[in-house]
């Protein structure tokens, strides 16, 4: 009489915001810029919450007084909280850390700070009861319902190591930071197979002591196995770059090593339809119908695309000469204008330069950007966007105005969802009360099928047929008899 189905869905977690910071001691030069990048080094999943183990690494940039470029590194790592109603101590989780905006105070020492955001999702396990049979003193109507559940996948990871060129010799390595994005995942039997693409970017000091700053892009593919998984599937990856190291080599100083560590979570989905009674009554007793509304998910969106933000500043202090670059952090947020989804947000950066009088100086500027999202209307409910900066570059233009432009890949999750009626139990009840009128004329209202019509009058769609053998599709107006009879039911 009933059918329980995995009904689990994925949640997008609410977004966490927090500040962390580290100080440099006093070093043998001035403090131009810094930079922050935040990794997910663990989690811990309790009864509604996370806790998420972060490291936050800082890199200041220092200038000394023979124009010589050099860095200093920093970490934190701390232990936050993620409050998510519906996470439990088995919840299959991803959690990622985007540094927002960072910035530097004082002299000696130099205290760095930086606002992280934690985004991610959770799967949310959950069975929903169907009543699929009446029995024998009920009257039911049945409808397809198509319900997705998810099952998390096996997770996995890869170690790349890979060499590349830079566009001029380089003395010493200033910044470095690094993205990855999935482009495609293919099923098979027991496997699928993922590919996509990493993105580092690094700031550099060549032999004469000039600062510059090069895009490396390169192509990943792995596979990882799971025996649940089936050609047929659907299948989601979220990719996080777990840590990353880029080297100089010792035989050519325009060779740059770059060893990468990506972790990868997925999920996949199993399309199932269920046949479930959507209305139920009976001619001769009173019906006890357990009913509700119920929101099921039927699919989750992911969309992706590549743009570009630019700005343009004009320093107050005049510009002479423009070293490179640094990358602050991004925040994303979305909106909805006229029916359209757009995501929105601020990238933030910082501009190394000479001034007027010709001291090496840095500013703070800010970038803000708009993109129309490229979600089907289906994907309904629950949207995140998540923006990378792939790139970065900046020009010096006569006048001492600079133009800064931001490469970005913007990637949509959200969630398309279908709210149905759903009955979960039926108890027979106490018998009718007999109608005493013999002969009924029922007028249909808009709308109305012969079910309705049926249900109003307790008897069943066999014997208004039976007894309006002209009627065929309801309209507004039409007039329906029945004759009652004591055995009619």
């Amino acid at each position: 009489m009933y059918h329980t189905i995995n009904a689990s869905c994925k949640e997008l977690l609410e977004e966490v915001f927090f500040q962390e910071s580290s100080e440099f001691s006093k070093e043998d030069g001035t403090p131009l810029g810094v930079t922050a990048s935040g990794t997910v080094i663990g989690y811990e999943t309790l009864t509604d919450e996370i806790r998420v183990t972060v490291r936050t690494k800082f890199r200041l940039l220092y200038v000394d007084e023979n124009g010589f470029f050099f860095s200093r590194t920093a970490e934190k790592e701390s232990t936050r909280s993620v409050r998510q109603e519906g996470v439990t101590p088995s919840s299959c989780v991803f959690v990622s850390a985007t540094v927002c905006d960072v910035n530097k105070k004082g002299n000696n020492p130099v205290l760095c700070q930086a606002t992280v955001r934690l985004t991610g999702w959770f799967l949310q396990e959950r069975e929903l009861r169907f009543l699929d049979v009446c029995s024998e003193k009920t009257f039911c109507k049945s409808e397809p319902v198509p319900v997705e559940s998810l099952r998390c996948l096996t997770p996995g990871g890869l170690t790349l190591s890979f060499a590349d060129e830079t566009k001029m010799n380089v003395s010493s390595l200033l910044d470095y930071s690094a993205q990855a994005t999935v482009s495609n995942v293919y099923p098979s039997q027991g496997m699928y197979r993922i590919e996509g693409d990493t993105y580092v970017r690094i700031v550099a000091q060549n032999e004469d002591g000039a600062c510059f700053s090069q895009l490396f892009s390169h192509p990943f593919s792995t596979e990882i196995s799971d025996e649940s998984v089936s050609p047929s599937g659907e299948i989601d990856v979220s990719v996080s770059v777990r840590d990353v190291v880029v080297s100089l080599s010792e035989d050519d100083k325009r060779n740059v090593i770059f060893d990468l560590t990506l972790n990868f979570e997925a999920t996949a989905s199993f399309q199932e339809t269920v046949e479930s009674v959507r209305d139920v009554y009976s001619v001769t007793n009173v019906l006890n119908v357990e009913e509700s509304d119920a929101t099921l998910c039927t699919g989750f969106c992911f969309r992706s695309l590549r743009d570009k933000a630019t700005a343009s500043v004009t320093p107050k202090d005049g510009a002479n000469e423009l070293f490179g670059i640094l990358y602050g952090g991004i925040t994303a947020s979305y909106t909805k204008i006229n029916g359209q989804f757009f995501t929105e947000g601020i990238i933030q950066t910082q501009l190394l330069y000479k001034n007027g009088k010709d001291r090496p100086v840095s500013l703070t500027t800010e970038i803000p950007y708009q993109i129309a999202l490229p979600v089907d209307s289906v994907c309904n409910t629950r949207l995140q966007p998540e923006v990378s900066v792939t790139n970065l570059s900046a020009r010096l233009r006569n006048g001492g105005e600079i133009d800064v432009t931001s490469e970005l890949i913007l990637s949509v999750k959200g969630l398309r969802t279908e709210t149905v009626h759903i009955l979960s139990d039926v108890q027979i009840g106490e018998p009718k009360e007999p109608d005493e009128y013999a002969v009924t004329l029922y007028l249909v209202r808009s709308g109305e099928t012969l079910w309705d019509v049926a249900k109003a009058l307790n008897t069943s769609e066999e014997i208004l047929r039976a007894q309006n053998p002209e009627s065929g599709t309801l309209s507004g107006g039409e007039k329906i008899i029945f004759y009652r009879e004591e055995n009619n039911s």
